[in-house]
């Protein structure tokens, strides 16, 4: 007799407080999923504010490109104001350098006695110069592609690492350079 009440009670009472705690559980329990934490702006010119941004030079070898512009206003070159496809090129190269992270950071320790020529850096292939409104500036050298083609050496005056950014930001900059 036992047996019944308990089939016909206690398996029922069992599923529906089994559907209440999954129900409260899904609704209230949280836990972080990777990912799922808010973006934060991580590459080299992170604390910058793209908009404050007034001046950029891109030196390729002996050729030298200079942009600049009021804060938030149109880029102009020495030809004056510049195309809407080299804006927002000049424009995506500012906001891969303020939100893309180095892929690996090598330290000081990392690099003594290594030579700045084996990443292609004592001379760089591309220098970019910024500067903002408030007068904060960076000049970062882009030196050689890694061996497996996805990061490219980087270094920004002023800091003893050897950044390691994804070979993307790079292009961008030079893809500005070529434009006319």
């Amino acid at each position: 007799m036992a047996s019944t009440v308990v089939k016909h009670f206690g398996l029922p009472a069992a599923a529906a407080l089994a559907a209440i705690f999954l129900t409260t559980i899904a609704f209230v329990g949280e836990r972080p999923r990777p990912g799922s934490e808010p973006f934060k702006p991580r590459g080299l010119l992170s604390d910058w504010p793209i908009e404050e941004v007034t001046s950029v030079k891109i030196s390729r070898g002996s050729e030298e490109r200079l942009f600049t512009r009021d804060p938030g206003g149109p880029w102009r070159s020495s030809e004056g104001e510049v195309g809407a496809e080299l804006a927002a090129e000049i424009e995506t190269g500012l906001r891969l350098l303020h939100n893309s992270a180095s892929e690996r950071d090598l330290s000081d320790d990392e690099l003594r006695g290594r030579p700045l020529s084996e990443f292609g850096l004592e001379t760089p292939k591309l220098v970019l110069t910024a500067r903002t409104s408030a007068g904060a500036g960076a000049i970062i050298a882009f030196g050689e592609v890694n061996p497996l083609g996805l990061t490219q050496y980087v270094r920004m005056d002023g800091r003893p690492e050897i950044n390691m950014l994804p070979s993307y930001v790079a292009k961008t900059w030079d893809q500005a350079a070529s434009q006319r």
